[in-house]
């Protein structure tokens, strides 16, 4: 396929800046025309496919999008409605304004958007946010200082997108890398905070606060102003049936309020003590754990990425994609114990469903690479598991046998305890006497069983502790 498109035209950008992230370098060509080559080619952009022509811009960005591999990277999950519902919201907002944006309003509103979230719908890069930048780029480009840090979630937005593997690469001509402020830790904390029970919701409590107040303020001045009539017209007399309901209607609203004001705190606070529990620069979130790599081969598709089976014990196997290739020969990579950010979304890259992230440590030059490996005695093989079960199985066994070998000696004495017993001339003694014996020898056998059934589920429990101490960092 081949993209031709007019420098300096916002919309053959975001279709140029649409084509070289979904499709890597090679698959397609993009042309970029100069003013008078633009004129003498006629309309741009234009997409040639094997399928036709395509001119209208929304029309090739679909068009890309569902042919690349990227697909549901890109659109959103097919299974998730809400979310391609969502990145169409936004593609069609920068449309409609031809891939430009310039107003206060749509800043603000993006600003906004972007306010708790990484990209504009969750916490990857999808369709929405590659054809935002394509419609913001010439507005943050003549931004001044001061406009830039009024809109601190838009221009902390953008930089992560300019330098996001795909984009950086500056394929396109029309997106040259624009010098942008950058936050410091401490303002992203204090920025985090702000929006923390300190911030956002402890304003709100004010102001739920400040309303009640003036409410039960209104209801006193009301029931006095109430009281003093009634005390004039009758002063021994009660209050008529008329007010007395209407009392009974202010007392029922005011407590009604009151539920709802409370309804209202409850998820406030409980959002209010997770947000204390689990601060904004707790490594905690990190889920690592330790894993061997079984297995090891080239991406048929991306020449530097590796495709691993890195197998976890009682956890599973997993698939990972790492770009390793320029760094790590296959052999080095194979059956050795890495460190993977475990608790990470299962992504596509390039059609390899990757599920986590091999930690690795790099040099001060950057020229050497290494695996982020755990002490060479961290159990992680499931083989050794399985052994132990094994074990555990033919320890029960051996229990069980046992179990019936008593069974079958205690089944013989009383047998010839019987015998015994019907030869003598006492015999209803001697049934009695017999019959108190298998009482006591059948309470005996249940006592035993018990006894190996705790001792069984011991050894369960520390096998379950052995496992689940292998596998965490």
């Amino acid at each position: 396929m081949e993209l031709v498109y007019a420098v300096g035209s916002a919309e053959g950008a975001a279709c140029a800046l649409v084509a070289s992230y979904a499709f890597p370098p090679g698959s397609m060509v993009i042309s970029a025309l100069g003013t008078h080559a633009a004129k003498a080619a006629g309309q741009t952009p234009r997409l040639y496919t094997p399928d036709g022509e395509l001119q209208e811009p929304v029309t090739i960005i679909h068009y890309l999008c569902d042919k690349s591999d990227s697909r549901e990277v890109l659109l959103g999950p097919e299974k998730n409605i809400q979310a391609q519902a969502e990145v169409d919201q936004w593609f069609s907002f920068c449309a409609s304004r031809c891939f430009q944006i310039a107003s206060s309003s749509d800043f603000n509103e993006f600003n906004a958007a972007l306010q708790l979230r990484t990209f504009l719908c969750g916490n990857n890069l999808t369709l929405a946010d590659l054809v935002a930048m394509a419609s913001l780029y010439n507005a943050m480009r003549r931004a001044s200082l001061k406009e830039l840090q009024v809109l601190k979630n838009v221009t902390r937005w953008f930089n992560h997108m300019q330098n996001l593997p795909g984009i950086k690469e500056q394929r396109v001509q029309d997106f040259s890398r624009i010098e942008l402020p950058i936050s410091s830790p401490d303002e992203l904390l204090q920025a985090a905070k702000a929006l923390g029970p300190s911030g956002k919701q402890q304003q709100q409590g004010k102001q739920q606060q400040q309303q009640q107040k003036q409410q039960q303020q209104k209801q006193q001045q009301q029931q006095q102003q109430g009281g003093g009539k009634a005390g004039t017209e009758k002063r021994g007399d009660a209050a008529s049936p008329q007010s007395a309901a209407e009392g009974k209607k202010k007392k029922g609203a005011a407590a009604a309020a009151a539920t709802a004001a409370a309804a209202a705190a409850t998820p406030a606070a409980a959002a209010a003590a997770a947000a204390a529990e689990r601060p904004v620069d707790d490594p905690m979130r990190l889920d690592m754990r330790v894993g061997l790599v079984r297995k090891v081969w080239r991406h048929p598709e991306a020449d530097k990425l590796y495709c691993e089976e890195i197998d976890f014990g009682p956890l599973g196997v997993r698939q990972i994609a790492s770009g390793l290739v320029q760094h790590l020969q296959q052999q080095q990579f194979e059956q050795q114990k890495v460190i993977v950010l475990f608790n990470l979304k299962q992504k596509a890259l390039r059609g390899f469903n990757s599920h986590g992230m091999v930690l690795c440590a790099n040099s001060a030059d950057k020229t050497a690479v290494q695996l982020l490996q755990p002490p060479p005695d961290t159990p992680v093989s499931p083989a050794a598991a399985a052994l132990l079960l094994l074990l555990l199985l033919l320890l029960l066994l051996l229990l069980l046998l046992c179990c019936c070998c008593c069974a079958a000696a205690v089944a013989a004495v009383l047998l010839l305890l019987l015998l015994c017993c019907c030869c003598c001339c006492c015999a209803a003694a001697a049934a009695v006497l017999l019959l108190r014996m298998m009482v006591v020898m059948m309470a005996m056998l249940l006592l035993l069983l018990l006894l190996l059934i705790t001792l069984l589920l011991l050894l369960l429990l520390l096998l379950h502790l052995q496992l689940l101490s292998a596998s965490p960092v």
